[in-house]
């Protein structure tokens, strides 16, 4: 693996074995504005809402608020709401009726517990200290 950085010191591509695996794009400031492959694919980050690319077709994936985010599952916006800890991580997740979807425990730096227990949510990029 390859990576190769801007001059913003954000990266830029992801090679391996001479062929780019994925593509960043950065506005000036540091805010990720896209990431895709080499075949067009990706997401693009638009302030609070990240859109799902398929080629030149984009469909919501989801929309952050104070607290939560909005999801695109199938169609239906789900609401989901973040509890964190005192370092903005996300412990846990409830639902619109306040069942808990997802439950998170971290080592300190960031190793998350191996728990099977737990619920865990596939939609869910928001762990440790806030952060995918």
């Amino acid at each position: 693996m390859a990576i190769t950085y801007n001059v913003l010191n954000l990266q830029q591509s992801l090679s391996q074995n001479g062929t780019t695996v994925a593509s960043y794009t950065w506005l000036a400031d540091g805010t990720k504005c896209a990431v895709v492959d080499n075949t067009t694919n990706g997401y693009d980050y638009l302030g609070s809402l990240i859109y799902n690319r398929s080629g030149s077709v984009r469909t919501l994936e989801s929309a952050a608020f104070g607290g939560g985010r909005f999801v695109n599952t199938n169609n239906t916006i789900l609401p989901y709401y973040y509890i964190t800890d005192h370092l903005g991580s996300t412990r846990v997740i409830t639902d619109n009726r306040g069942n808990v979807v997802e439950r998170n425990d971290y080592y300190p730096f960031g190793g998350k517990h191996a728990n099977s227990g737990y619920a865990q949510l596939t939609t869910n990029k928001q762990k440790f200290n806030g952060k995918g």
